[in-house]
């Protein structure tokens, strides 16, 4: 008789389980494990009380990420809003609850459309009959503004039971259509199964992450180091829950608390919360409410800048998350989303004038120098013009050349309006330390930490070659700038410095090496089948932002951008360790496990040349196309 495991689920905001059996052999056929959880059993309660109508009926959760001041920020810009849409996957909503109503008396549920869909019984009928999916959309509406549209699809009956099979098929149904989605529901994988194993059965998931489309999934409440898929997928953000304090949500008042695991990515308030309810408001507790937080965040991050993508998204989910405990942890994941103020990612930028969209800031000549001069200059793409602009603390940043890793200073660290800005060795000095204020227009003024004086076009002169100064604020197009950001870096050491082949996704038994295992200079990189040599490994060793050098083990030289290049199809060899921006490669780590590598000369792609996988193919760099040919594995030797 065949071992069998069992796979527990319960869906949340409460603890009620059902299980059944599945078979827990890895290789067994994924039609047999797809057989196994079409009948995936869920149940979902919550922890309420019951509070009247005419008594407060504030949420501290919206004010307590900040959804009350980026509400009012985008009520006040200028222009139309986009409308961005969420679906909510639960048991319906109730379309009498006045939380759905606008302020201009409109609905804020988008319900003409064929989205909408209630698996329970095949109709379009999405009505709650339990009060789950009410509070869960519910949060999301009071966290936004009323561009931000909820569309209801009904995957849980009247008494929370559901079908992992049916939120699949919602997921599927919904994502290419709307900007992110709610799991306020999950469940417990046992045995030998592992969120990968339930991805392979519903691969839709990833299918809507690779989309562009954000799901924000609940960890669980059973205050254990376990948290529930689909919150556990690495294609979904899985959300604990905090109190009004911002503490981890260890217990609730009725027993249970939030659950911890390595895949928890943010936590957001989920304990005491009033939240709508039928027709009225009451007070929950779990991580069935601080995922519609997340959501919500998404949300108005995407109704500030419909054009982000995931990755842009992510990131200022990111620098805009507090951890107490300072980094990424089981907990608080990359920690609580905050809008006390609006601050935007760490990452390399072009910083581009509103008074010409064709003139970027510019370092004078594309010198490396200390008090090479900053000026405005066609818009021109080379490295001159890009930027780190890294967050320090609480909307301090520093604004570093690219090509010279030297820092936007005020000359002298003058506090007189007129005074010229240049770039210099990092001295940590008010000189070199900018706040960055959003403007109602869309655009960002850069204020000195000397003076507060404001980083000004000299004369509002709108040509190539016009000096930078910091003059007194004036809210003048001399003093505005479009952010244009090029890579997001989290400034976090992701892999550890040592020794490892990189291989390449094209071809699991073939990796990066250095031809005819050579130790000259410029000797060529090439993809070839593994074969033990030193030629096949790299030590990889963090400098800072992100960025690397991978030096060969035999030849003691480093990856090398031939001649610094800047175009598409620039060669890579290895060259003596020299330190220059041609040496250095920025590390991203893929939602599917694999690594992309980009230059820094040049912000392009370590790529495989024409996507071939035959022995002796060249290494080059190339525009970033997410194809097998810009992916690797990086293997520890």
């Amino acid at each position: 008789m065949p071992i069998r495991k069992i796979l527990t689920v319960l869906f949340i905001l409460g603890v009620s389980i059902l299980s059944f059996n599945a078979v827990s052999a890895k290789d067994a056929h994924i039609e047999m494990l797809r057989a196994q959880l079409a009948d995936f059993k869920v149940h979902a309660l919550g922890d309420f009380q019951v509070r009247a109508l005419g008594s407060s009926t504030e949420n501290w959760g919206v004010p307590a990420i900040g959804a009350d001041k980026y509400t009012n920020y985008l009520n006040q810009k200028a222009g139309e809003k986009e409308e961005i849409t969420v679906a909510v996957l639960d048991t319906g909503v109730n379309f009498s609850h006045n939380v759905f109503v606008g302020s201009d008396g409109s609905s804020r549920l988008d319900t003409n459309n064929n989205l909408i869909w209630n698996y329970i019984d095949g109709t379009n009928d999405v009505a709650d009959d339990n009060g789950h999916g009410t509070a869960v959309a519910g949060t999301i509406a009071q966290s936004t503004p009323d561009n931000v549209k909820i569309l209801p699809i009904k995957v849980m009956d009247y008494n929370g039971n559901g079908n992992l099979d049916n939120v699949a098929a919602a997921v599927e149904r919904v994502y290419r259509y709307v900007d992110a989605i709610c799991l306020s529901l999950g469940g417990e994988i046992e045995g030998d199964f592992t969120p990968e194993d339930v991805d392979s059965v519903y691969p839709v998931f990833k299918n809507a992450y690779e989309h562009g489309t954000l799901i924000s999934a609940a960890a669980g409440n059973e205050a254990k180091h376990t948290v529930l898929y689909p919150a556990s997928s690495p294609y979904t953000f899985g959300v604990s829950a905090i109190d009004s304090d911002y503490h981890f949500a260890t217990t609730y008042p009725a027993g249970g608390g939030s659950n911890y695991g390595p895949e928890v990515d943010f936590a957001m308030p989920g304990k005491e919360v009033v939240v709508p309810w039928g027709i009225d408001y009451m007070v929950g507790n779990g991580t069935s409410i601080s995922a519609p937080f997340l959501t919500a965040s998404i949300a108005l991050i995407k109704s500030d800048h419909p054009e982000y993508t995931k990755e842009e998204i992510t990131a200022t989910l990111k620098v805009n998350a507090t951890n107490p405990n300072d980094e990424k942890d089981e907990y608080y994941g990359y920690g609580y989303v905050k809008f006390d103020f609006y601050n935007i990612p760490s990452g390399i930028y072009v910083i581009n004038s509103a008074l010409n969209s064709s003139l970027a800031l510019d370092i004078a000549g594309g010198s490396e120098d200390d008090t090479a001069n900053v000026q405005i200059w066609d818009n021109n793409g080379t490295v001159a013009q890009k930027f780190i602009i890294r967050n320090l603390h609480d909307n301090i940043y520093e604004i570093e050349g690219l090509k010279s890793s030297r820092l936007l200073d005020v000359a002298g660290g003058e506090t007189n309006s007129g005074t010229n800005v240049w770039q210099y060795s990092k001295n940590e000095t008010c000189a070199q330390h900018w706040s960055i204020a959003k403007n109602e227009d869309d655009t960002y003024s850069f204020i000195s930490e000397c003076g507060e004086l404001a980083l000004d076009v000299a004369g509002g002169q709108a040509n190539s070659g016009t000096n930078i100064q910091v003059w007194e604020p004036n809210q003048t197009a001399s003093q505005k700038f479009n952010l244009e950001l090029v890579e997001p870096i989290s400034g976090q050491q992701i892999i550890p410095d040592g020794d490892y082949a990189i291989g390449s996704e094209l071809s699991s038994d073939k990796g990066l090496d250095i031809a005819g295992g050579s130790i000259d200079n410029s000797a060529n990189l090439q993809l070839y089948t593994f074969n033990s040599t030193p030629a096949q490994t790299f030590h990889i060793a963090y400098l800072a932002d992100g960025f690397y050098k991978i030096i060969n083990t035999n030849s003691e030289k480093a990856l090398d951008v031939s001649g610094a290049g800047t175009y598409n199809g620039a060669n890579v060899c290895q060259y003596g360790w020299n330190g220059t921006i041609a040496q250095q490669w920025l590390i991203k780590e893929n939602s599917d496990g694999t690594y992309s590598l980009s230059s820094r000369c040049n912000d392009l792609y370590l790529d495989v040349s024409g996507g071939q996988s035959t022995d002796g193919t060249n290494i080059q760099i190339w525009e970033n196309n997410q194809t097998l040919s810009q992916k690797f594995a990086i293997i520890a030797q």
